[in-house]
């Protein structure tokens, strides 16, 4: 029974080599699975190009690349082409694995950064719908409110409150919600408002009269 393929072992030797594409460190790596121990690559450039889905000529490049870099040479049998590793790339490749302080700091560097962004982005508003639309909208009326009232949130915990507030007050209704913001610019209010319906009848009665008025 064939051996079943589980993957391709990248080594650290050439996945730290910075004169490799991805796809010389690729191809460099399964010559290296395959013939490490004297053995013999004998994948054409046609199978390659199946395995890793890249053209055939981007193949040619990569292994006339690692040819001339002297990590592999090419042999004909006569009948078809083979590859072999260069044997001081094998030793290289083979030796205990070394601590490399600066590729350590490095990734120490890196893994600190990714917490940094992690914590910035977790500390960004959550806005209740997703579309730039409302997000727009939302800038619009922080920058009227401050402009013509002299508002402007005291925390970032605070306008959090107000933003799930106005979608709770809306059903969750983004146009709903944007409808409210516009009409609270429109009649220069201080806060948003539900949008009041018009009345079949005349007049409001008192306390309607206040609360509206209240309002601008």
């Amino acid at each position: 029974m064939a051996k079943q393929f589980t993957g391709v072992w990248i080594p650290k030797a050439i996945y730290q080599d910075d004169k490799l594409t991805p796809t010389d460190k690729l191809i460099l790596a399964d010559i290296f699975n395959l013939c490490a121990d004297d053995g013999e690559y004998f994948k054409t450039n046609e199978t390659i190009s199946n395995e890793i889905n890249i053209s055939i000529p981007s193949v040619s490049r990569s292994i006339k690349k690692l040819t001339n870099l002297n990590y592999v040479k090419c042999e004909f049998n006569g009948r078809a082409r083979l590859i072999k590793m260069i044997n001081t790339l094998i030793k290289l490749i083979k030796q205990p694995n070394q601590i490399d302080k600066a590729a350590s700091s490095k990734r120490l560097d890196s893994i600190h950064s990714s917490k940094q962004l992690k914590k910035h982005y977790s500390e960004d508003l959550v806005f209740p719908y997703d579309s730039d639309d409302f997000k727009k909208w939302w800038d619009i009326w922080k920058e009227y409110r401050q402009e013509q009232h002299g508002f402007k949130y005291k925390s970032q915990k605070s306008e959090q409150l107000r933003l799930k507030q106005i979608a709770k007050e809306s059903n969750y209704d983004e146009q709903e919600t944007i409808k409210r913001i516009e009409n609270a610019i429109a009649n220069g209010w201080k806060g948003i408002y539900p949008i009041r319906k018009e009345k079949t009848r005349g007049a409001l009665n008192a306390s309607e009269a206040i609360e509206w008025a209240s309002k601008k």
